[in-house]
């Protein structure tokens, strides 16, 4: 089934979704929706997720998380890879999306967020992590867009209570080390945890 069910509402992409939607994917099976209930909704309603499915898993990506700005700099999007279609991944990135616009909640590499439920049934994985966009390559973390101005995309990769809890005791190089050592797959919300 290529479409989703309300409260996931598809949408015209704005110019933004259509910059960072080339930059994602490079090709044109990609959808972009809008999550209509909530918060989220009520306080971001320009904020639009673009869907593509690339490499047997699905890709979101935010939409105007970076609209977001305390001061000059860089607006921050958020990514993450899922190994199925479904509306909880954009409903996961409007929540991620509302987060970050409060002040006193702003995402950056290396913070941890509970997201208050597993990614799946039967998950243990049920904080995110965020990181550097590792699987994009080094090209994806900065974006400058059509309108001359730039954003940066950070990663959200689902991790577990006590992978957070060794991430702020050891620091995240060595959580991200120990990621790499078990050739973590980060979409698999089922996956073996590096630290139990």
């Amino acid at each position: 089934m290529n479409r989703h069910s309300e409260p996931c509402e598809a949408v015209q992409p704005s110019t933004l979704a259509l910059d960072l939607a080339d930059h994602l994917a490079h090709s044109g099976d990609v959808h972009f929706y809008r999550w209509t209930k909530g918060r989220s909704a009520e306080t971001m309603p320009w904020l639009q997720i673009i869907e593509a499915p690339m490499d047997n898993k699905f890709h979101y990506l935010t939409a105007g998380a970076s609209k977001i700005l305390d001061g000059p700099g860089y607006g921050m999007e958020f990514c993450y890879i899922a190994n199925e279609k479904s509306c909880d991944n954009i409903e996961l990135l409007a929540m991620v999306s509302y987060m970050h616009s409060m002040q006193s909640h702003r995402l950056d590499v290396g913070h941890t967020m509970n997201i208050g439920r597993p990614i799946a049934n039967g998950s243990h994985l049920d904080r995110l992590l965020v990181s550097l966009p590792y699987p994009y390559g080094s090209d994806f973390e900065f974006v400058h867009l059509s309108d001359g101005s730039h954003v940066r995309v950070l990663w959200l990769l689902p991790i577990s209570k006590s992978e957070e809890h060794f991430r702020h005791e050891h620091g995240l190089e060595q959580l991200e080390e120990l990621f790499d050592t078990n050739e973590i797959d980060f979409s698999d919300p089922l996956r073996n945890l590096v630290v139990t």
